[in-house]
């Protein structure tokens, strides 16, 4: 039976597992270039990589050589700080207040003590150091003599006592009251001063009218300068103490900061003697005030200063002759 498929033609199938397993050699060859591509491309990056390593490498190598002999300039040499000269400290304060204008007091039974009138506190640091009173002990009901401490104490904690006595003694049936006192000051004061005056000219009409209008007597009882003041107000007569007290007393009522100043007895006077020193300013200048008269009728003693006095003694020996420690300097010019 003759077979009817064409002659030279396969009888069968062609196997296509097997032009599988064996690829023709055009497909080889190009499989074989890719594998030698990817080996290559693995070459020239291991090698790019070892020269980047070897670039990094000589690139210390010469940075830390240059850095090593010759450092930076741009970076600041390296500088020692200065050393701070170590200034002197200032010195701390060591010097106590000073306590002046303390007198011994006297008044009679009935009055009142104004412990702190006539006390003038400085110090060399301390613009306003304080000031206590101890007078614990004093019975102004009680006729005695009694103890008081003045104490000084700046911001440093310095402090400086002083101390002195008040005398209560029994008051007399003509004894006045303070507020009576008070009175007839304030109405000799409308008298004396006029609307617009100066402390200065305020101070200088009391003077005026003090040595036109009171006398000189001598025996004048000097327990109590109120007591004193009185009489002088209201007869016109006293000793020294007397011209004092009045000046005093107009003094307070006048808002004026003022002293009692007492001479010492020394070989030429034997005596006591009184005056006031005062203030203009509320306390920073002080002149001394003496309206008793004197030996010297042409000397005008009201605002005057320590030369001022010094000058007076040359004339009359040791007529104010007193503590200049205990009192506050006045101007020198």
């Amino acid at each position: 039976m003759n077979d009817p498929r064409p002659s030279g033609r396969p009888t069968h199938a062609p196997d296509r597992n097997r032009s599988a397993q064996h690829p023709s050699p055009s497909r080889r060859s190009r499989r074989r270039r890719r594998r030698q591509n990817r080996q290559f491309q693995r070459f020239l990056l291991i090698h790019q990589i070892v020269l980047i390593l070897i670039a990094i490498a000589i690139g210390y190598f010469i940075g830390t050589h240059v850095k090593a002999t010759h450092p930076d300039s741009t970076q600041p040499p390296e500088t020692t700080a200065p050393v701070q000269e170590q200034l002197p400290s200032e010195p701390s304060d060591t010097t106590a207040p000073t306590i002046l204008g303390v007198n011994k007091l006297s008044l009679f039974q009935g009055g009142t003590v104004a412990y702190r009138s006539g006390i003038l506190v400085t110090d060399d640091t301390d613009p306003n150091p304080k000031l206590t009173v101890d007078s614990s002990q004093v019975d102004l009901s009680r006729p005695g003599t009694y103890p008081v401490v003045y104490t000084a104490t700046d911001s440093a904690g310095n402090y400086t006592t002083a101390a002195t006595t008040v005398t209560v003694s029994v008051a007399p049936e003509s004894y006045v009251d303070e507020a009576t006192i008070y009175a007839e000051a304030d109405a000799l004061l409308a008298k004396i001063l006029t609307e617009g005056q100066t402390p200065e000219e305020q101070v200088n009409a009391v003077y005026d009218w003090i040595e036109g209008h009171c006398y000189y007597i001598a025996d004048f009882d000097k327990t109590d300068y109120m007591q004193a003041a009185h009489l002088m107000m209201t007869t016109n007569r006293g000793d020294c103490f007397g011209f004092y007290a009045v000046s005093r007393v107009l003094f307070d009522r006048m808002g004026l900061p003022n002293l009692t100043v007492t001479r010492m007895p020394n070989e030429v006077r034997t005596t006591n003697h009184w005056w006031n020193m005062v203030s203009l300013d509320g306390g920073n200048t002080w002149y001394h005030f003496d309206a008793t008269p004197h030996m010297l009728a042409e000397a005008r003693t009201c605002l005057i200063t320590d030369a001022d006095l010094e000058a007076f003694n040359q004339e009359v020996p040791n007529y104010y002759y007193f503590d200049h420690s205990a009192f506050p300097k006045t101007p020198t010019a």
